[in-house]
Protein backbone atom coordinates (compact mmCIF):
# COMPACT_ATOMS: atom_id res chain seq x y z
CA UNK A 1 0.00 0.00 0.00
CA UNK A 2 2.89 2.37 0.78
CA UNK A 3 4.33 1.86 -2.72
CA UNK A 4 0.99 2.72 -4.30
CA UNK A 5 0.74 5.83 -2.14
CA UNK A 6 4.24 6.98 -3.15
CA UNK A 7 3.54 6.24 -6.80
CA UNK A 8 0.29 8.24 -6.65
CA UNK A 9 2.00 11.20 -4.99
CA UNK A 10 4.86 11.01 -7.49
CA UNK A 11 2.55 10.90 -10.50
CA UNK A 12 0.06 13.52 -9.34
CA UNK A 13 2.10 15.61 -6.92
CA UNK A 14 5.02 16.50 -9.16
CA UNK A 15 4.16 18.94 -11.88
CA UNK A 16 7.00 19.17 -14.32
CA UNK A 17 6.03 22.75 -15.11
CA UNK A 18 9.58 24.00 -15.57
CA UNK A 19 10.44 21.24 -18.02
CA UNK A 20 7.17 21.75 -19.87
CA UNK A 21 7.91 25.49 -20.13
CA UNK A 22 11.35 24.65 -21.49
CA UNK A 23 9.82 22.33 -24.09
CA UNK A 24 7.20 24.91 -25.05
CA UNK A 25 9.83 27.67 -25.30
CA UNK A 26 12.06 25.54 -27.50
CA UNK A 27 9.23 24.31 -29.71
CA UNK A 28 7.65 27.73 -30.24
CA UNK A 29 11.03 29.43 -30.62
CA UNK A 30 12.14 27.00 -33.32
CA UNK A 31 8.82 27.30 -35.15
CA UNK A 32 8.89 31.10 -34.94
CA UNK A 33 12.54 31.19 -36.03
CA UNK A 34 11.73 29.10 -39.10
CA UNK A 35 9.65 31.89 -40.61
CA UNK A 36 12.39 34.46 -40.09
CA UNK A 37 15.08 32.17 -41.50
CA UNK A 38 13.05 31.59 -44.66
CA UNK A 39 13.01 35.34 -45.33
CA UNK A 40 16.72 35.80 -44.53
CA UNK A 41 17.67 32.89 -46.79
CA UNK A 42 15.96 34.61 -49.70
CA UNK A 43 12.62 32.85 -49.77
CA UNK A 44 10.57 36.03 -49.74
CA UNK A 45 6.85 35.57 -50.16
CA UNK A 46 5.47 37.50 -53.16
CA UNK A 47 3.91 40.22 -51.01
CA UNK A 48 7.33 40.90 -49.40
CA UNK A 49 8.88 41.92 -52.71
CA UNK A 50 7.53 45.47 -52.42
CA UNK A 51 10.11 46.32 -49.72
CA UNK A 52 12.54 43.42 -49.15
CA UNK A 53 14.90 45.42 -46.89
CA UNK A 54 12.13 46.23 -44.41
CA UNK A 55 10.95 42.63 -44.30
CA UNK A 56 14.51 41.35 -43.90
CA UNK A 57 14.91 43.59 -40.84
CA UNK A 58 11.62 42.23 -39.49
CA UNK A 59 12.84 38.69 -40.14
CA UNK A 60 16.06 39.35 -38.22
CA UNK A 61 14.00 40.72 -35.31
CA UNK A 62 11.82 37.62 -35.51
CA UNK A 63 14.91 35.40 -35.31
CA UNK A 64 16.23 37.44 -32.38
CA UNK A 65 12.93 37.18 -30.46
CA UNK A 66 12.80 33.44 -31.17
CA UNK A 67 16.36 32.92 -29.90
CA UNK A 68 15.60 34.92 -26.76
CA UNK A 69 12.54 32.76 -26.13
CA UNK A 70 14.47 29.53 -26.71
CA UNK A 71 17.19 30.46 -24.22
CA UNK A 72 14.80 32.14 -21.81
CA UNK A 73 16.61 35.47 -21.95
CA UNK A 74 14.35 38.50 -21.41
CA UNK A 75 11.51 36.12 -22.21
CA UNK A 76 8.65 38.44 -21.35
CA UNK A 77 10.16 41.20 -23.48
CA UNK A 78 10.68 38.78 -26.37
CA UNK A 79 7.13 37.45 -25.99
CA UNK A 80 5.77 41.01 -26.15
CA UNK A 81 7.82 41.54 -29.32
CA UNK A 82 6.48 38.29 -30.73
CA UNK A 83 2.92 39.38 -30.00
CA UNK A 84 3.48 42.74 -31.71
CA UNK A 85 5.10 41.09 -34.72
CA UNK A 86 2.37 38.47 -35.04
CA UNK A 87 -0.45 41.02 -34.67
CA UNK A 88 1.19 43.09 -37.42
CA UNK A 89 1.47 39.99 -39.61
CA UNK A 90 -2.19 39.14 -38.99
CA UNK A 91 -3.17 42.70 -39.86
CA UNK A 92 -1.22 42.38 -43.08
CA UNK A 93 -2.79 39.00 -43.87
CA UNK A 94 -6.32 40.19 -43.18
CA UNK A 95 -5.80 43.56 -44.84
CA UNK A 96 -9.06 45.24 -45.70
CA UNK A 97 -11.01 41.97 -45.46
CA UNK A 98 -13.18 41.36 -42.46
CA UNK A 99 -12.94 38.06 -40.65
CA UNK A 100 -16.54 37.35 -41.69
CA UNK A 101 -15.57 37.76 -45.36
CA UNK A 102 -12.60 35.45 -44.81
CA UNK A 103 -14.87 32.86 -43.16
CA UNK A 104 -17.19 32.94 -46.16
CA UNK A 105 -14.29 32.30 -48.54
CA UNK A 106 -12.69 29.65 -46.31
CA UNK A 107 -9.49 31.63 -45.66
CA UNK A 108 -9.66 31.64 -41.87
CA UNK A 109 -7.18 28.76 -41.69
CA UNK A 110 -4.32 31.15 -42.39
CA UNK A 111 -5.20 33.01 -39.19
CA UNK A 112 -5.01 29.94 -36.97
CA UNK A 113 -1.21 29.73 -36.73
CA UNK A 114 -0.73 33.40 -35.85
CA UNK A 115 -3.49 33.13 -33.24
CA UNK A 116 -1.77 30.07 -31.78
CA UNK A 117 1.52 31.98 -31.55
CA UNK A 118 -0.21 34.92 -29.87
CA UNK A 119 -1.81 32.62 -27.30
CA UNK A 120 1.52 31.00 -26.43
CA UNK A 121 3.28 34.36 -26.28
CA UNK A 122 0.60 35.65 -23.90
CA UNK A 123 1.24 32.57 -21.74
CA UNK A 124 4.97 33.41 -21.59
CA UNK A 125 4.13 37.04 -20.89
CA UNK A 126 2.02 36.03 -17.89
CA UNK A 127 3.79 32.92 -16.59
CA UNK A 128 7.42 33.68 -17.44
CA UNK A 129 10.04 31.28 -18.72
CA UNK A 130 10.36 28.94 -15.72
CA UNK A 131 13.44 27.89 -13.78
CA UNK A 132 15.26 26.34 -16.73
CA UNK A 133 16.12 29.68 -18.32
CA UNK A 134 18.72 32.40 -18.41
CA UNK A 135 16.22 34.78 -16.81
CA UNK A 136 16.06 32.59 -13.72
CA UNK A 137 19.85 32.16 -13.52
CA UNK A 138 20.40 35.90 -13.89
CA UNK A 139 17.78 36.69 -11.25
CA UNK A 140 19.45 34.23 -8.84
CA UNK A 141 22.78 35.91 -9.45
CA UNK A 142 21.33 39.38 -8.88
CA UNK A 143 19.52 38.34 -5.70
CA UNK A 144 22.65 36.68 -4.30
CA UNK A 145 24.74 39.73 -5.16
CA UNK A 146 22.24 42.00 -3.39
CA UNK A 147 22.28 39.73 -0.33
CA UNK A 148 26.08 39.78 -0.27
CA UNK A 149 26.11 43.57 -0.47
CA UNK A 150 23.53 43.84 2.33
CA UNK A 151 25.56 41.42 4.45
CA UNK A 152 28.70 43.51 4.01
CA UNK A 153 26.78 46.68 4.87
CA UNK A 154 25.47 45.20 8.12
CA UNK A 155 28.96 44.03 9.10
CA UNK A 156 30.36 47.50 8.45
CA UNK A 157 27.67 49.10 10.64
CA UNK A 158 28.38 46.86 13.60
Amino acid sequence: MEKIKRLFIFVTGHTYSNMSRLFLRMFVGIMFMQFGLNVVMGELPPHFLSNPTFYTILAVLEILCAAMIIFGFLTRFAAAGGIAYTVAAMHYLVGSNSIADMADSGETAMLLLPMLFIGIFVYFLLAGPGKVSLDYLISLRLVNRDRDEEGEATIDKA
